[in-house]
């Protein structure tokens, strides 16, 4: 998705046009902890994971929403 001028969107853009579609409630920490959990799901490999939601370390971790199943993926996935 490209804006207007056909530059990658920015943070403010993206969320301008996301907001057409659902609440402000959506958005933030939950935005990207949900997203995190679901590429950890999917077993993407943690530097991917850590690129995508731009965090400057392994702190992402703390935001996955752990069960069973998932801390397994996880834990093999290292």
């Amino acid at each position: 998705m490209a804006n207007i001028n056909g530059d990658v969107p920015t943070r403010s853009f993206f969320m301008i046009y996301f907001h057409v579609f659902l609440p402000k409630a959506f958005s933030g920490a939950p935005m990207r902890a949900s997203g995190a959990t679901y590429l950890a799901q999917l077993g993407t490999p943690s530097q991917i994971i850590q690129t995508i939601g731009r965090w400057a370390s392994d702190t992402w971790e703390v935001y996955i929403q752990v069960h069973s199943t998932l801390l397994q993926a996880l834990l093999h996935h290292h």
